[in-house]
């Protein structure tokens, strides 16, 4: 065990209740082992400043906000913008085909562009 574990005795067995603090994570980006600072950290530093650098500076803040936030910026769709740690890798909840959101997007109980234009009468 390490300095910091905050192990606890389970019928005789030392184990960690809450998970050891430097055990290392695999970064839900890259793929890469990663010791996290953070409990609950799921990306690594280099893609956490990767996703973050922001090429698009020289945007007013409601352009570079809405860029940032939707896939199709000044279109019809709602969906987030695909990142580096948020891929397109849910189904649509209303017709199951693959990879049409995001995790913001489930989150935010959307469907797909199609899905929604069928249901919104072809527009807005």
């Amino acid at each position: 065990m390490c300095d910091q574990c905050q192990a606890v005795t389970i019928n005789g067995v030392y184990c960690h209740e809450h998970g050891c603090p430097k055990a290392p994570a695999i970064c839900d980006c890259c793929g890469e082992e990663f010791i996290p600072k953070f409990k609950g950290d799921n990306i690594c530093q280099a893609c956490h400043d990767d996703e973050y650098e922001d090429p698009t500076d020289f945007l007013d803040d409601e352009e570079q906000w809405a860029r940032q936030r939707f896939a199709d910026p000044g279109g019809e769709s709602a969906l987030h913008a695909e990142t580096a740690t948020d891929k397109r890798i849910y189904p649509c909840p209303t017709c199951h085909q693959p990879n049409r959101l995001t995790r913001k997007d489930k989150q935010s109980h959307y469907q797909c562009d199609a899905c929604a234009e069928r249901d919104e009468g072809g527009g807005y």
